[in-house]
């Protein structure tokens, strides 16, 4: 007979100790910044002073341009438009860029991403809330995003590397046929594979296989995924 047990999380020890303290309210001097209705909107109330009107167009207009050549679902059209509202706010989520996701958490962020922006726009619906994919695409460590791992099978795909990883172009795709070997009979198989052909397709970078999997994952959520190696954006930071 198995038992269950409800472990806490605080007795757990791979959990870091910062995230122990911030469960047990151990949070002496950031009690602003705890997340209940009332700090969240005295967020809100920060954020829309932070930002100019013209900002804002800069940035929806660098975002229809990384989106140049994707269809767009409708909500993801309804919030590139609200992004120019001073009464529009983000949620934002980030990762490396790792091949075919990597590590099961880069989905689960997005989802939890998606899930509070749609929580606060319910609680707060004079406003407009934005999930965001922040692609880390100016990092530069290759071999921590070139391989990810199923149940049997690690995956891997080779490329001449030393700078930002987002400008790699797919040239080793030998992965794919691998993955499509042990997949190929399996539930949902046949979409996972036709959509990493999609996304590694031999000369994509990783900056535009990455945004193509997020895409074709979470556009009808109204997910928005940003590129911040961008000279225009960059420019902004000055």
């Amino acid at each position: 007979m198995k038992k269950l047990l409800n472990i806490p999380f605080t007795e757990i020890e791979s959990i870091p100790l910062l995230i122990k303290d911030f469960l047990e309210k151990r949070i002496i001097g950031f009690e602003n910044n705890v997340f209940n209705e009332e700090n969240i909107e005295k967020q809100f109330q920060l954020k829309r002073n932070s930002f100019s009107q013209e900002e804002r167009k800069i940035l929806t207009k660098v975002l229809v341009q990384q989106y140049s050549g994707f269809q767009l679902s409708v909500k993801q059209q309804e919030n590139l438009k609200f992004l120019e509202n001073e009464n529009t706010f983000t949620v934002t989520t980030g990762h490396q860029l790792n091949l075919f996701t990597g590590p099961v958490f880069f989905v689960y962020k997005i989802l939890q991403t998606i899930k509070f922006s749609a929580d606060l726009n319910q609680k707060f619906p004079e406003k407009n809330v934005v999930p965001i994919f922040w692609m880390a695409s100016e990092d530069h460590d290759f071999a921590e995003i070139n391989h990810f791992k199923t149940e049997n099978h690690y995956y891997e795909t080779k490329a001449k590397s030393g700078g930002v990883v987002g400008k790699i172009l797919v040239e080793d795709d030998f992965f794919i046929s691998e993955f499509e070997n042990e997949f190929k009979d399996s539930v949902f198989g046949t979409e996972l594979i036709l959509l990493m052909r999609k996304a590694y397709k031999k000369g994509n970078s990783l900056s535009e296989a990455t945004r193509i999997l997020v895409q074709e994952l979470f556009a009808d959520y109204g997910l928005i995924v940003i590129d911040g190696d961008d000279v225009y954006l960059k420019s902004e930071m000055k």
